[in-house]
């Protein structure tokens, strides 16, 4: 029987992520000529977001461990710090002795995430740093994971500000907008054949890349990606009747622009007289002209199984950016 396309797809912004740096600084008599000035800089850092349509990051989307790389205007790393926290959601972090002048910082949060090991050892920030990228193992794909696949290492997160002026003498709050290098996937099932099912895998069709850079690049791919097919295991989820619910979490690499018919779902299910829903159907974007999924996007597909065991398609996607926040914080007495 053909199936009846009517699916919803919604997709959003993930909450940006946002780090507040409260700089007071060592005061000395004679500033203009010191060259050994330092600041205590004092990071204050969320994962949350207000707006229309905001939601909290979810169990293992935070913070686990952060980095901050602070160089002078030449790129050389004068600060090289690592703190472990508890998948926070915000929280205070404190730098002493940061040398006055032209700084920059760059942020990475969970590095574990996608197997960076060598960050102790950054000496220089240069170009190559700059577009490193990550590039899944052929053995171990670092991503698409699942929910329950990020519980140790949680979710890579990384932004960058370059020329903060550190000045003697006064407070200083600079703001620095670090987000999701992945998006994250959400399916809801509305089970309307009167029958429970169980979901066994959820399967994507070739816009799943195999590697990204590690700091945004405003939609651009590295060179050599490649996207493919990929099922991912929804843990033999019971789909009940008539209930509109989350069965699937996922998390994948921004896909660029692709064709329209790349982007397409299937689901697995070894309930008996459910096998149609293994038919591939087709994602289509309520935007117009729309063919990608950024890093730190949202998609939320509302998938319908309808009477006749069939999932009813044309999933729609719908754009509702999430608000920003600005974190306010008093300044140092």
């Amino acid at each position: 029987m053909r199936m009846k396309k009517t699916n919803r797809l919604y997709r959003c912004l993930l909450p940006l992520v946002w780090l507040t740096f409260l700089l007071s600084s060592c005061i000395k008599e004679d500033y203009a000529g010191s060259t050994d000035e330092t600041a205590t800089v004092n990071l204050v850092f969320s994962t949350r977001a207000d707006g229309q349509g905001t939601a909290d990051v979810d169990e293992n989307e935070g913070i686990k461990t952060l980095r901050v790389l602070i160089t002078d205007a030449d790129g050389k790393v004068e600060i090289n710090t690592v703190q472990n926290f508890n998948d926070v959601p915000e929280t205070t972090l404190t730098i002493l002795g940061v040398p006055v002048g032209t700084k920059n910082f760059y942020v990475i949060a969970n590095e574990a995430s996608v197997g960076l090991t060598d960050l102790d050892d950054v000496s220089t920030v240069d170009g190559n740093f700059l577009n490193r990228v990550i590039t899944n193992p052929s053995d171990a794909p670092y991503f698409p994971k699942t929910r329950s696949q990020i519980s140790t290492s949680g979710l890579p997160i990384t932004g960058m500000k370059e020329g903060v002026q550190v000045k003697g003498g006064e407070n200083q709050r600079i703001e620095i907008e670090i987000v999701h290098t992945v998006a994250k996937v959400v399916l809801y099932v509305d089970n309307q054949s009167g029958e429970p099912f169980t979901l066994q895998q959820v399967k994507f069709g070739p816009f799943i890349a195999d590697r990204t850079y590690l700091f945004d690049k405003s939609q651009q791919l590295p060179v050599g990606v490649q996207f493919n097919e990929m099922p991912l295991n929804a843990e033999n989820v019971e789909v009940t009747p008539d209930k509109d619910e989350a069965v699937f979490t996922g998390y994948i690499y921004e896909t660029g622009s692709q064709d329209i018919s790349d982007f397409t779902l299937s689901l697995v299910s070894n309930t008996e007289g459910f096998e149609a829903l293994a038919t591939p159907v087709t994602i289509h974007f309520d935007e117009a002209g729309r063919n990608y999924i950024n890093r730190n996007d949202q998609v939320e597909i509302r998938a319908i199984v309808n009477i006749h065991k069939e999932v009813e398609t044309d999933l729609d996607i719908l754009v509702v950016p999430w608000g920003e926040k600005d974190i306010d914080v008093p300044p140092f007495s």
